[in-house]
C-alpha cells in the first residue's frame, strides 16, 4: 500500500512538471520586428478581428514583410496575438513555405497558445523570400483565420 502511494505521488509530480514545461513563455525583451535591418530576435503583432454574428474572423500581421540582412543568423521570430482572448495558434500556427533544408527550425507554440516562434537559420548563400501562412483559431476550433505575409533573407 505504501509503495503504491509513493508511485502515485511520483506520477503526479511528473505530470505537474510536464505541465509546467508545456507552458513555456516567450521572452518579453524581444524587440519589435522592423521592415528592414533586423539583427536580433524580434516580435511581430498578429491582430485578430472577429465577426461573431457571422462566425468569422480575420487576422493581420503588423508588417507584411520583414528583412534580415546577410550574415544575421539564428535569430528567433515571435508572433504574438493581439486582440480578443479565446484565440490561439494551433501547432501549425505559422507555416513557412518551402522550408528545406530547414532554413527555419525550433517552431514552438508558447504563452498558452498566444505566441508562436521560429528560429531563422539564414544559412542560404543567396537572398531568398519566404512566404508563410498564419493560422489562428478560437479555443474550440470552430473558427479559423488565415493570412500570408513574407520573410526576406537578404
Amino acid at each position: 500500500m505504501l509503495i503504491r502511494l509513493g508511485i502515485l505521488s511520483a506520477g503526479v509530480l511528473l505530470l505537474q512538471l510536464a505541465g509546467c514545461a508545456s507552458h513555456e513563455f516567450a521572452p518579453t525583451r524581444a524587440d519589435a520586428c522592423k521592415p528592414t535591418g533586423n539583427d536580433k530576435d524580434c516580435a511581430l503583432e498578429v491582430v485578430v478581428r472577429e465577426d461573431t454574428a457571422k462566425g468569422e474572423c480575420s487576422v493581420a500581421v503588423n508588417l507584411q514583410e520583414i528583412e534580415f540582412p546577410r550574415g544575421v543568423q539564428d535569430k528567433f521570430i515571435y508572433w504574438k496575438l493581439v486582440g480578443p482572448a479565446g484565440y490561439v495558434f494551433p501547432d501549425n500556427g505559422i507555416a513557412i513555405d518551402r522550408n528545406f533544408p530547414p532554413d527555419f527550425d525550433k517552431p514552438k507554440v508558447m504563452d498558452g497558445g498566444r505566441t508562436f516562434r521560429w528560429r531563422n537559420r539564414h544559412k542560404q548563400p543567396d537572398p531568398k523570400v519566404y512566404y508563410y501562412g498564419i493560422v489562428v483559431e478560437n479555443t474550440d476550433a470552430s473558427i479559423t483565420c488565415f493570412q500570408d505575409p513574407r520573410i526576406n533573407n537578404r
